[in-house]
């Protein structure tokens, strides 16, 4: 294959994530009622703003160029859907991490990013998302609860 036509399958990695996640998402609210959907709705949108918030940190103090290294917004922004439809079943966690796998791979042949760049941005990453998650588990969690009383 050709440089533009690899170019071509990393440029469309990303949405088809976020469509099969939307789709995911969207059949859930049908089958279980939107309400039962807004943490999932809020965690991910929440790991999309980290995933700029570090990418503007990372521009202002120039975090990455300091380690020799460039922060990969498409290995995180890849990494968000992949986690949430890992989270969704056996079949998901197996494709998503294996398609992630190989972009990571078509990244590093087509030049993008180094091996280095791929893992210090999801190590920095991964953990903000989780953290995230679980801030709001537990703020939807108390709200649930206090509506209650």
């Amino acid at each position: 294959m050709s440089y533009q036509e690899l170019d071509f399958i990393a440029d469309v990695y990303i949405p088809i994530l976020f469509m099969i996640s939307l789709l995911v998402l969207s059949r859930a609210a049908v089958c279980q009622g939107v309400k039962s959907q807004v943490s999932q709705w809020l965690n991910l949108l929440s790991s999309i703003a980290t995933v700029y918030m570090v990418k503007a940190a990372d521009d202002y103090y120039q975090l990455w160029p300091l380690l020799g290294l460039d922060y990969s917004t498409h290995t995180a922004l890849a990494l968000v859907f992949v986690v949430f439809l890992s989270s969704k079943s056996l079949t998901f966690l197996m494709l998503s991490v294996t398609s992630m796998l190989l972009y990571i791979a078509l990244m590093m042949y087509q030049n993008y990013h180094t091996f280095y760049d791929v893992m210090v941005t999801s190590l920095v990453v991964l953990p903000l998302f989780f953290v995230l998650s679980r801030l709001f588990t537990k703020l939807l969690t108390h709200d649930l609860l206090s509506e209650k009383h």
